[in-house]
């Protein structure tokens, strides 16, 4: 038994020194321009982007910020109970202005309004 083989007649393509410069001038010059780009868009628009690092540092200078409000008030705070606690004169005045209490005798004076 034997196998014959057709000799079918393989087309040959052929590539023109035109189109093959056409192709090494693709890889060489466009390639790296899309990757350059590729590149620049992750570094800026990326999870780690340089615009996010920017609304992260922005909302942690606002966090900032009203740490130091709170600070503020706190110490202030802080410093009103130490009056307080020390000074009875300080706790008679808050109380006529707050709670309006005054003393035996004493008259307290109620405006209605903006005071010019």
């Amino acid at each position: 038994m034997s196998i014959q083989v057709s000799s079918v007649a393989r087309p040959r393509v052929s590539i023109s020194p035109l189109s093959s410069t056409v192709v090494r001038r693709l890889v060489w010059n466009v390639l790296p321009v899309v990757l350059v780009v590729g590149f620049m868009q992750m570094a800026l628009f990326g999870d780690d982007g340089l615009l996010k690092r920017h609304q992260v540092k922005q909302h942690l200078y606002a966090t900032q910020a009203k740490v130091g409000q709170v600070e503020k008030l706190n110490a202030e705070l802080a410093a009103r109970v130490r009056m307080m606690r020390t000074n009875p004169a300080f706790v008679e005045r808050a109380a006529g202005e707050r709670l309006l209490l005054a003393k035996e005798g004493g008259t307290i004076y109620r405006f209605e309004g903006p005071i010019r």
